[in-house]
C-alpha cells in the first residue's frame, strides 16, 4: 500500500456510560518498520514507532482503557489473518438488524471456530463477523474470548478497502468507546510517515515513578489474593501466564493495571485478583515512591 495518514477522534466511557476522557488517535504509516502512532487524551499520551528493531514507545506506560488499545484494529485490521483462518471452520447465517437511522440492515454473518482435531473439539466460537449483504463492509464484530464487540457505520472507500467512519466498542456488553474518523488520506512522501518531534526511544516511567523488576515487587507483596480460575477457561483446558503492567502507589496499593499478554479468557480473572493485592511501600532515600512493574499471573490445570 502507499503511505497513509489516519486521524480519529474518540471518547472513553466508564461502565455507567459517563465520558471519562476524549482525544485523538493519529497514525502515519509507510510500512511495518516505518510508522508513528499517537493516542492523546486530556490525562495521557502514548506514542508508538515502527523501527527495524521492533516497536518502540514513549509516554504513559499503562493504557487508560483496554478498548482504546483495540481502536486501531477495528479500523485498520478488523479481520483475522490468513494463517488463523486456515485453522478455522465457519458457520454462515443471514440476519436482520436495526440501523441507527431506525431502518433495517441485511447482514451476512460468519462465525469462526477452531477446526476439531483428533484430541479436541471446539467448545465455543472465536468470533462472529457480520457484513453488509450488499457491500463487503464489516458492520459488526464480536470477539467472544475477549468480551469485545464493535459496531461500524458510515463507510467510505480508501485504497480499495471499506473503512468505517463511526465506531463503537463495547466490553462485556457495555459501551466503552465511541470514535469518528476525521481524516484518512494518502501521503505524498514516505518521509511523512515518520514526521514529528517525538523520540522513538523506549518509554520510561513518569516523573517520580520508579521502575522495578517483577522479582523486586514480589518481595514487597504483603497481601496476595489468588485468581479465580474462570469456569469456561477450565472447561476448555486453557492455561498459561497473564502478564500485567502494574502501577503501585506510595501507599502500596495498586493504582493502575493493564494487560500486556496472556490468554484472553484468563485476563479478567488476573486483573480482578491483582487489583486487590497490597505491597509494602517502596522506599528511595527513606521516602516512598510509586512503582511501575510487571506481574506474572500463572494459571495451571490440575
Amino acid at each position: 500500500m502507499h503511505p497513509w495518514h489516519l486521524k480519529v477522534s474518540f471518547q472513553l466511557l466508564d461502565d455507567k456510560s459517563t465520558v471519562t476522557d476524549s482525544g485523538l488517535y493519529e497514525e502515519f504509516w509507510a510500512g511495518a518498520e516505518l510508522f508513528k502512532r499517537t493516542y492523546t487524551g486530556h490525562a495521557f499520551k502514548v506514542a508508538e514507532f515502527g523501527t527495524s528493531g521492533g516497536v518502540k514507545s514513549s509516554g504513559d506506560r499503562i493504557w487508560p482503557s483496554w478498548a482504546l488499545n483495540s481502536l486501531r484494529d477495528t479500523i485498520v485490521a478488523p479481520l483475522p489473518n490468513e494463517a488463523d483462518l486456515e485453522k478455522s471452520e465457519f458457520q454462515t447465517r443471514d440476519v436482520k438488524a436495526a440501523r441507527s437511522d431506525k431502518g433495517r440492515a441485511d447482514l451476512v454473518c460468519f462465525t469462526v471456530k477452531d477446526k476439531p482435531t483428533a484430541f479436541t473439539k471446539p467448545l465455543f466460537p472465536k468470533a462472529t463477523y457480520c457484513f453488509d449483504s450488499h457491500d463487503p463492509f464489516l458492520r459488526t464484530r464480536g470477539i467472544y474470548g475477549e468480551g469485545l464487540d464493535s459496531t461500524s457505520n458510515d463507510p467510505t472507500v480508501f485504497h480499495d478497502r471499506w473503512i468505517p467512519r463511526d465506531i463503537a466498542l463495547l466490553h462485556g456488553g457495555k459501551l466503552m468507546l465511541t470514535a469518528h474518523v476525521e481524516t484518512i488520506e494518502e501521503l505524498s512522501r514516505i518521509e511523512d510517515a515518520s514526521s514529528g518531534s517525538l523520540s522513538a526511544d523506549s518509554s520510561s516511567p513518569q516523573p517520580d515513578t520508579v521502575g522495578v523488576p517483577s522479582e523486586t515487587a514480589e518481595g514487597l507483596l504483603i497481601s496476595h489474593v489468588p485468581p479465580v480460575y474462570p469456569a469456561i477457561a477450565k472447561a476448555a483446558r486453557i492455561k498459561g501466564t497473564v502478564v500485567l503492567q502494574v502501577l503501585i502507589g506510595k501507599d502500596g496499593k495498586v493504582k493502575e493495571l493493564g494487560v500486556e499478554s496472556g490468554p484472553p479468557l484468563l485476563q479478567q480473572a488476573a486483573l480482578d485478583a491483582v487489583s486487590r493485592w497490597v505491597y509494602r511501600p517502596y522506599l528511595v532515600n527513606g521516602k516512598p515512591k510509586p512503582v511501575f512493574t510487571k506481574v506474572n499471573v500463572i494459571f495451571k490445570l490440575e
